[in-house]
């Protein structure tokens, strides 16, 4: 075969000419090869040496001209440019470091030898050289080559080694105990467990019921514990809409019977609360004593009845700023005959609905603050089936007049307390009915009732003389006649307020004098009265806990005297100069 001319220092070989077995195996041998275990560079050799030169074998692996065939895809660094004898091979060799190597083509697949078996060069053998079968190498899925250890082969490759994971350590540290032969684990002490059911249900009680709802989720025996119905006699509710509430509570309590040991109910800040809660509560409530519900606009007469109807043991309704409602009865069934008690009679109410023989409530205290809608007419039915009445509070509900009063003296003879204050249309007339009471009246608020005069508090003063409160603040007409009345007829008085009254310091003697045990007086804005009524009071009244001189005319001196007598009094002042 012709000798080959030397190639050019700047050329470069297409890797496709090595693949040719007899030509280009003397210039195979020129390039520089790495075994895929990092044996010494071989150097070039030409193609007369390369006759006398055995097959080299590295342990197995490929010859000279295989590997020089792979060295086109090893790394960059380890290809270097051909030379034109192996003279100037070293030379050569120093200059290609300055120049960037020369990047191999990227091929998909390439065909080779197999591994172990070299092929002799052409001008050693006659014969036509045998190539073995190729063998398909699968490059790495990169865009850039990486070298051999990236080339993956068809055969199977046993799986790379991984580090084992660290041992998983154990949640809990077990200790055996061999004398007791048990186990016992190293936790924290749950103190709760060696209370008894009887101890857990004492701790529970001090709990509000939206936080015994959760105490439910935490284990078995706290849902069974915090679902007693000893748990669930009393109901307290701070929530914006009750009836979903009370719908989701209500299903939890019926099933086992525990809501018909419910007494007591109160709603707070229940704003969405309405008719169909009330009907609920009717349902599953039958045995409610104590209801509460405030400042709900949804609430109306007719889920009042059913609440009155169905629970029948209710005794105390507070019903305060409830402004729908306009009566508290029970469903009453029209009269057929029509008498004086049919819709238009007096008795009746707005809508048709006579009053009739139904039987009365146990209702004892009543609450309707702010029920503006409730006049003499309601007022009447109220008085009427409540006979065992105790507590009554209608501030501010402007529209009773006197004759709403009358029925409540003529009805409910044991009522001990009334509140009318902000009442405008009392009168004098009213307090005369209401001194028909007697001595079972001990609570009496006529604040702000400006038609009020000395008249009408001296008649209550003579006939209830077991009052224990009186209020009449704001109330200009009444003097220190009114004062002396009281002063001498209701020995027992305890609290007293007489703010913005004609009252001076002949009043506070005579009161000072007679009602000893008084605990509280209030004097604001009674600007008649001067260091010698307030003496007095602080001589005689050592018992006194509370005083109110806002906006009177007293010293410093009169001031320590009070606190000097009455050790125990809180004294509410404006002047900064009392110390």
């Amino acid at each position: 075969m012709p000798r080959l001319s030397p190639l050019a220092t700047e050329v470069r070989l297409s890797p496709r000419c090595l693949l040719n077995a007899g030509s280009t195996s003397s210039l195979s041998s020129s390039f520089t090869s790495r075994s895929p275990f990092g044996l010494s560079r071989q150097p070039s050799v030409s193609s007369g040496q390369q006759q006398n030169t055995m097959p080299c074998h590295h342990h197995g692996r490929q010859s000279s001209s295989t590997s020089a065939e792979l060295s086109q895809y090893l790394p960059p660094q380890t290809y270097c440019r051909s030379t034109t004898s192996p003279r100037h091979s070293r030379q050569n060799s120093s200059n290609n470091n300055k120049t960037p190597p020369m990047i191999p083509p990227r091929r998909p697949y390439v065909m080779t030898s197999p591994s172990g078996c070299s092929t002799k060069s052409a001008a050693g053998n006659n014969s036509a050289p045998v190539v073995p079968p190729p063998t398909l190498l699968k490059l790495s899925p990169n865009s850039i080559d990486l070298g051999y250890h990236t080339m993956v082969t068809t055969t199977e490759s046993p799986p790379p080694f991984r580090e084992p994971p660290p041992p998983v350590p154990p949640a809990q540290l077990i200790r055996i105990d061999s004398k007791k032969l048990r186990v016992s684990y190293n936790k924290k002490a749950n103190h709760l467990d060696s209370l008894s059911d009887d101890l857990v249900l004492r701790i529970f009680q001090f709990l509000p019921k939206n936080c015994l709802c959760q105490i439910a989720r935490v284990c078995r025996r706290f849902y069974f514990l915090a679902w007693e119905a000893e748990l669930w006699t009393h109901i307290d509710l701070n929530v914006k809409n009750c009836d979903l509430a009370l719908t989701s509570l209500m299903r939890h309590l019926s099933r086992d019977s525990t809501s018909q040991k419910v007494l007591k109910i109160c709603l707070k800040n229940s704003t969405e609360f309405s008719d169909r809660g009330l009907e609920l509560i009717c349902q599953t409530c039958p045995n409610l004593r104590h209801f509460e519900v405030k400042n709900c606009k949804s609430v109306t007469n007719f889920g009042v009845q059913s609440l009155l109807q169905k629970c029948k043991a209710l005794s105390h309704l507070d019903l305060a700023g409830c402004t729908s409602i306009s009566t508290v009865t029970l469903p009453m069934v029209q009269d057929q005959a029509g008498g004086a008690g049919g819709p238009g009679g007096p008795g009746g109410l707005q809508g048709g609905v006579a009053p009739s023989s139904s039987p009365s409530l146990n209702l004892q205290f009543l609450d309707l603050t702010d029920c503006v809608r409730l006049m003499d007419q309601g007022l009447h039915l109220i008085a009427k089936n409540s006979p065992h009445l105790r507590q009554l509070y209608l501030r501010r509900c402007i529209n009773i007049t006197d004759h709403g009063i009358k029925y409540l003296a003529s009805y409910c003879l044991h009522l001990k307390e009334l509140s009318i204050s902000d009442c405008s249309q009392i009168t004098d007339f009213g307090l005369y009915e209401l001194a028909k009471l007697g001595p079972n009246l001990r609570y009496l608020s006529v604040a702000k009732c400006d038609q009020i005069s000395d008249a009408g508090v001296k008649e209550v003063a003579r006939l209830c003389y077991k009052l224990r409160y009186l209020n009449v603040r704001g109330c200009e007409a009444v003097s220190d006649d009114a004062i002396e009345v009281i002063s001498k007829s209701c020995h027992r008085l305890k609290s007293l307020d007489v703010g913005k009254c004609d009252v001076t310091d002949v009043g506070l003697k005579l009161l000072s004098q007679h009602c000893t045990g008084l605990r509280k007086l209030s004097l604001k804005s009674c600007e008649m009265i001067s260091n010698s009524g307030l003496q007095a009071v602080a001589v005689n009244c050592r018992g006194l806990q509370q005083l109110n001189i806002q906006d009177c005319p007293v010293t410093l001196e009169c001031y320590r005297l009070v606190k000097k007598f009455c050790k125990q009094c809180i004294i509410e002042h404006t002047n900064p100069g009392f110390y």
